[in-house]
C-alpha cells in the first residue's frame, strides 16, 4: 500500500525568465514577433584561460532588438568595419 502524507512547505521566490529588453532602445526583443518570426541577435566575447578540465572565462555580451541592430549597428559595421561594402544577407543573392 503506497501512503501520502500531507506536508506545509514553506513559501519560497524563486528567479524565472520573463523578457529581455534591448540595452539600446529598452523594449523587449521578442515584443514585435509573431509566433513563427525570428529575430534573434547574439554580441557575445568570451575571454580568459581555458585548461583540460577547468576553464576560467569571462563574458560580455550586448542584448539587442533587431530594429536595433540593423538601425544602428549595422551601418556602423558597413562604415567602420566593412569598408562600405553591404554585408551579404543570407537567403539573398551577390
Amino acid at each position: 500500500m503506497i501512503k501520502y502524507e500531507e506536508k506545509q512547505i514553506p513559501a519560497r521566490t524563486e528567479k524565472i525568465y520573463v523578457d529581455t529588453e534591448c540595452d539600446f532602445c529598452g523594449q523587449s526583443v521578442h515584443a514585435h514577433l509573431g509566433n513563427y518570426d525570428v529575430d534573434d541577435v547574439t554580441i557575445v566575447s568570451n575571454y580568459g584561460k581555458q585548461f583540460p578540465g577547468k576553464t576560467y572565462l569571462q563574458n560580455i555580451s550586448v542584448d539587442m532588438c533587431g530594429s536595433c541592430f540593423r538601425a544602428k549597428m549595422l551601418p556602423w559595421l558597413t562604415e567602420h568595419m566593412l569598408k562600405g561594402r553591404t554585408p551579404l544577407v543570407e537567403g539573398e543573392k551577390d
